[in-house]
């Protein structure tokens, strides 16, 4: 996410995207990134300046500079899925424009329907490297006022069928889940069942904000959330998250790992030093075990749904008290907008 969130105008990604430039990704992670040859990321915002409004909030939060796709681009990013529930936050005109943006710098596009003009249909960038047919596809399962969600599901796995039969590893960018909750719900495993189905070799999830467990089944990978690469997160849950490495042999995963960041102050995302690197690693395993562990329908749910609740209550809790900390930093202009925002979207007008 290349722009500022709401409750942290003028102190988010935007504004230390902006200070830092390329250097906000240091060196070694940008080393690591490179020494992949395709190294995918979620956009979860637009980056374009068509109908930006300094004085507005709606106008100017979850936005990201047009020049964040180059610098994208120079971190070693060579493919964005662009299919979430932020990416028509700004409109049509600006959500299209993020798609050129990301191509002209270098970056191939998924997850913006056949014509990539957000539009009907799914359609897949296709590569051959070192011997290798790989398809990736882009897709949001979450059907947001801002999301690009089309009926694409039965499409998709369609597809996913058609190029594995022509010995093409496919993988699958996806948008998914609930906010803020350590694991999948039960519909969220079947989705991953019908797509490992299908064919599909590699599945990289995103939208909860915090990591959850990967899952290997005879090749196939599942990751069924890698968490907040960067990101303006304030609760310590969401400050940290993986970067998936995998390897290729054939249409199956060779072998796998992860490395786990954690953003600091700046939303700058480090490779963690090794005290904290073993905590978050303890974690990890605790949040892949999970997956592994048998479950009744019924019970896993209802104690999914109790959790859920309480996790949203919580982050709500935490939100309130940070704006209440931070409202005097804000420019001016932004008081009288923040203070209404949710009066504005419980009438659906934000």
């Amino acid at each position: 996410m290349c722009g500022d969130s709401f409750y942290a105008m003028g102190q988010g990604v935007a504004a230390s995207l902006k200070r830092w430039g390329n250097v906000f990704l240091d060196n070694e992670i940008v080393s690591y990134l490179k020494g992949h040859d395709i190294t995918l990321c979620n956009i979860e915002c637009v980056l374009s300046n068509i109908g930006a409004n300094r004085y507005s909030l709606k106008k100017t939060q979850m936005r990201g500079r047009p020049e964040n796709a180059e610098v994208l681009h120079n971190w070693g990013f060579n493919v964005a899925n662009v299919a979430n529930n932020h990416i028509l936050e700004h409109g049509l005109d600006a959500a299209t424009d993020t798609v050129r943006n990301l191509k002209a710098a270098g970056i191939k596009v998924v997850g913006a329907g056949e014509n990539e003009d957000f539009g009907e249909g799914i359609k897949e960038v296709q590569l051959s490297l070192q011997g290798h047919n790989i398809a990736i596809f882009g897709i949001c399962l979450r059907d947001e006022k801002y999301a690009y969600c089309k009926d694409q599901w039965g499409r998709l796995l369609t597809k996913i069928q058609e190029l594995t039969r022509q010995n093409v590893a496919v993988l699958v960018s996806i948008h998914w889940g609930d906010e803020l909750i350590d694991r999948p719900n039960l519909s969220i495993k079947d989705r991953a069942r019908q797509l490992r189905d299908a064919g599909a070799v590699i599945v990289a999830g995103h939208h909860p904000h915090v990591v959850q467990g990967v899952e290997e089944n005879q090749g196939q990978i599942v990751a069924y959330s890698l968490g907040n690469f960067i990101f303006n997160g304030f609760l310590p849950d969401t400050c940290w998250s993986i970067i998936l490495s995998l390897t290729l042999s054939g249409n199956r995963v060779k072998d796998w790992t992860y490395r786990i960041v954690e953003k600091d102050q700046d939303h700058r995302p480090h490779f963690c030093d090794k005290q904290r690197l073993l905590e978050l690693d303890s974690e990890m395993q605790r949040r892949i075990t999970l997956l592994k562990e048998s479950q009744t329908s019924n019970d896993y749910e209802q104690e999914y749904r109790r959790e859920l609740l309480g996790l949203k209550k919580e982050a709500s809790k935490s939100l309130r008290k940070l704006l209440r900390k931070r409202f005097w930093s804000y420019a001016p202009v932004f008081w009288p907008q923040i203070l209404m925002r949710p009066i504005k979207r419980r009438l659906g007008i934000w």
